[in-house]
């Protein structure tokens, strides 16, 4: 358990918050991926992988491109009854208004997703709802690192993806396989995915060459999202 810093701030009056971290370290060919859950006070639920170790022997400088993949399996209020859509907040010009809108996605599929319209996957479940008898939801919000990268692999054209609960669908590259034909994911049993990428552009930072050998590590970095709820609390618990 650790402090999280300003939950909120108004002049003299503060309020910090508190979070619950668990993680672990994977060892995967010349890296470790440390897999990081968090848990705070306010309902959020963040993911992150940090990839850090060594860089492959005689490729020690060599730019190269980290991307976990999240597969979650989200119960609202139970496995059934849960739909997906696209939150998409939209500037209106000319003029200084905007819209935000959640459409949602009917048939399994993959979302390309836009910095500029704020996108995420809201979560809801059809009979879910909060003290105030608002719906409750949560939303997928991606907490990239500079980009999310697209490689010659079909399944990493897509940083969002919706399919149907299947227990034997785990691999994110057989993701169009699962949605082929795509099958309706409205009131049902929902599964998100979420990709991130790390670049690692080598620095002076990481190490040096010292009578003609790699000393040093690939400091660590991150990337991952949020699970953020919406009209979960009847009213807040912070003020």
């Amino acid at each position: 358990m650790r402090d999280r810093g300003l939950s909120w701030k108004s002049d003299s009056a503060v309020y910090r918050g508190q979070e619950v971290v668990l993680w672990s370290a994977l060892a995967a060919a010349n890296y470790n991926y440390v897999m990081e859950w968090t848990f705070r006070d306010d309902g959020i639920i963040l993911g992150r992988v940090g990839a850090t170790s060594h860089n492959l022997p005689g490729r020690e400088m060599e730019t190269h491109v980290h991307n976990p993949i999240w597969r979650l399996d989200v119960d609202l209020n139970g496995f059934p009854n849960d739909s997906v859509s696209l939150g998409t907040h939209t500037e209106n010009f000319p003029g200084n208004t905007a819209t935000d809108t959640e459409v949602l996605i009917p048939r399994e599929g993959g979302r390309v997703w836009n910095p500029r319209s704020f996108n995420s996957l809201d979560v809801s479940d059809k009979f879910l709802v909060n003290g105030r008898i608002d719906k409750t939801s949560y939303q997928l919000i991606p907490l990239p690192t500079g980009g999310l990268a697209q490689h010659q692999e079909p399944f990493t054209k897509n940083d969002f993806w919706v399919t149907l609960y299947n227990g034997a669908e785990m691999s994110a590259k057989d993701l169009f396989s699962y949605i082929t034909p795509p099958q309706p994911v409205a009131d049902t049993d929902v599964v998100l995915w979420y990709r991130g990428s790390v670049h690692h552009h080598p620095r002076d930072e990481d190490g040096e060459i010292i009578n003609g050998s790699w000393h040093g590590v690939a400091l660590i970095m991150w990337t991952g999202f949020m699970f953020k709820p919406h009209n979960l609390f009847d009213r807040t618990p912070f003020y």
